[in-house]
């Protein structure tokens, strides 16, 4: 589970956010859940289950951020992980540098991998970005699939450093 501040419409909320196959599950401080998941994008529209609903909702992606407009309403939001005095980024994990969408992923968990090894491929922007191995070291987990829609910052593998022994 994934501790993350979410601005939303101008209000910030600290909310966990756990990995269910292709949708998440998001758990607010009081309790309060929800599942979603982004089924495809086409364009400027993503056709998302909120819950038990499907929508179609119309979004622009920005720098911080992502603009989208739900029942009527245009929406701002941004996601961000809490602060920990220093910047908090697990320095094994490779996240994504942009929105994209997974399309191969060429290692396992508990594979050995060599610097700049190939971990996975993201489509962005019409091109494809190969995401590789910062250094020599082990893949820990992989929370990502073969189609899944990512957005920046989003840990996608996460590779622990060997340490020799």
């Amino acid at each position: 589970m994934t501790e993350k501040i979410v601005k939303l419409g101008g209000v910030e909320r600290t909310v966990n956010v756990e990995r269910e196959g292709r949708a998440f599950a998001v758990r607010d401080a009081d309790g309060n859940e929800i599942s979603i998941e982004v089924i495809r994008i086409s364009g400027d529209a993503a056709e998302v289950r909120i819950g038990e609903t499907v929508r179609l909702v119309p979004f622009m992606s920005r720098k911080d951020g992502v603009e989208f407009v739900l029942e009527g309403e245009t929406w701002s939001a941004s996601v961000r992980r809490p602060s920990r005095g220093r910047k908090r980024h697990a320095e094994h994990s490779m996240s994504a540098p942009m929105p994209g969408q997974v399309l191969k992923i060429f290692v396992a968990v508990g594979e050995v991998v060599a610097k700049g090894a190939p971990l996975l491929v993201l489509e962005a922007m019409k091109m494809e970005h190969q995401i590789t191995a910062p250094w020599d070291g082990r893949v820990e987990s992989i929370a990502c699939a073969p189609g899944d829609l990512v957005q920046p910052g989003v840990d996608l593998i996460s590779v622990a450093p060997e340490t020799g022994e």
